[in-house]
Formats: C-alpha cells, sequence, structure tokens
C-alpha cells in the first residue's frame, strides 16, 4: 500500500464528471498532496475540480484485484483504449487496458502483462506509473490505475486491432466525451493526463465509488 500523507476535504462528482443533483449516483474523489505542497488543490482538473480528501483503508484479502491503464501519445492529446467485446454490459464501449490481477502478482506486473496480452503487436512496451486506486468496497473490488506516455505516436496498426476482448482504438481526447464508454472512463482519462503533466498537486488519487456501474461479478474483466 502506498504511503498517504497530506489530505483535505471531500468532492463529490456524477459519472459524467460534474456536481451530482440531488440523488445522482456518484462518486467520491479523494486526493492526496505531492510531498512538499502547500495542500491547496482547487481547480485541479478541468473536468472534475477541487478534489482533496481524507484518506481510507480496506482490506486487500477481501478484495478482487484489478488493472486499468491508459496509454497517451508524445502530446497527451491521443489515448490507446479498447472498445470492449466482453463482458455484456461493457460491450462496444471503451474502456482502458487491464484485467484481473493474478494470484501473487502486483499491480505493476499485472499491466505490464495486460498491455502485452491486449496490444502485443505493439513494438514499444510502455513505462507504466500508478496513479491511483478505483475501490466500491461495498462492491468488493480494487482497481489500480496507470498511465504512460510515449515519446512519439501511438503506432497507427494498433488502431482496430483485435485484442481479444476488445479492438483497440486510438481516440483523441476530447472526442471521448460523446462516443459510449465505460462511465468513469470520461473522468479517468482526463485524471491520468492531467497527473502525468504534472497538472495537479495530487501525487496518488484514491477514488470510491458507492455503486458499480455494471454487474459486481465482471467489474473489469
Amino acid at each position: 500500500m502506498m504511503t498517504i500523507d497530506r489530505c483535505r476535504s471531500v468532492k463529490r462528482i456524477n459519472r459524467n464528471g460534474g456536481d451530482p443533483a440531488p440523488g445522482e449516483a456518484s462518486t467520491e474523489i479523494r486526493c492526496v498532496h505531492r510531498a512538499g505542497h502547500s495542500g491547496h488543490c482547487e481547480g485541479s482538473y478541468q473536468v472534475c475540480g477541487a478534489m482533496v480528501g481524507v484518506s481510507w483503508k480496506t482490506s486487500a484479502e477481501m478484495l478482487t484485484r484489478y488493472v486499468l491503464g491508459f496509454v497517451f501519445d508524445s502530446t497527451c492529446r491521443r489515448v490507446l483504449l479498447l472498445r470492449k467485446k466482453y463482458p455484456e454490459w461493457q460491450k462496444g464501449k471503451l474502456n482502458g487496458l487491464g484485467g484481473k490481477i493474478e494470484a501473487d502478482e502486483t499491480p505493476a506486473a499485472a499491466m505490464d502483462r495486460e498491455f502485452r496480452e491486449e496490444a502485443g503487436d505493439c513494438e514499444v512496451v510502455p513505462k507504466f506509473t500508478m496513479f491511483g486506486r478505483l475501490c466500491c468496497p461495498r462492491c468488493g473490488w480494487e482497481v489500480w490505475l496507470f498511465h504512460s506516455r510515449l515519446r512519439a505516436e501511438i503506432p497507427r496498426h494498433l488502431h482496430g486491432l483485435d485484442a481479444g476482448e476488445g479492438e483497440c482504438q486510438i481516440m483523441f481526447l476530447e472526442d471521448l466525451q460523446d462516443c459510449p464508454a465505460v462511465p468513469n472512463v470520461r473522468y479517468l482519462v482526463p485524471m491520468a493526463r492531467n497527473h502525468l503533466l504534472g497538472l495537479d498537486e495530487a501525487k496518488f488519487l484514491e477514488i470510491r465509488e458507492e455503486e458499480s456501474p455494471g454487474p459486481e461479478e465482471d467489474q473489469h474483466e
């Protein structure tokens, strides 16, 4: 578990990254500041607004564990995603690359393995950096979040590549809001980009969803 040092208040967003209406399903964002920062985090995300919070813990032994990664090109204007074939609730929707962490496997090792399995034709294996954890304690799952930035364009031959459980898609970030996508991807991609570029003060994000975006037994397969 990554050390959590300084936290403040909590921000809630809906599945489109905006302020939730009364009674609308929402997600809790908790932000941990970079070491040495003053602690002010207001306006860190263009999509999500101010996001700072207090830390919280769950028992890893009780959670089904996954990884999810977002690979950006050198300009951070494009991102590599999967248009999923399954599970059924994700069919036809965009999601990051990733999957379930195997027994005795670290999140970092799982992310590298999943990338090779899903984008095996890519000559360059990205260097992934962990930037957060998405969790639904009530539902019994957690997702370790990663990002990577290539030194050039995302290889064009990956667009349309059949990755088994989905088809690789190279997407402009500005087009993501208008495409069918797994709900939390719409705010996770901007978060990943901002963290990668150092546009926020968070060194690690703790994100807690109070309800699953799909069936609880197959969250991020």
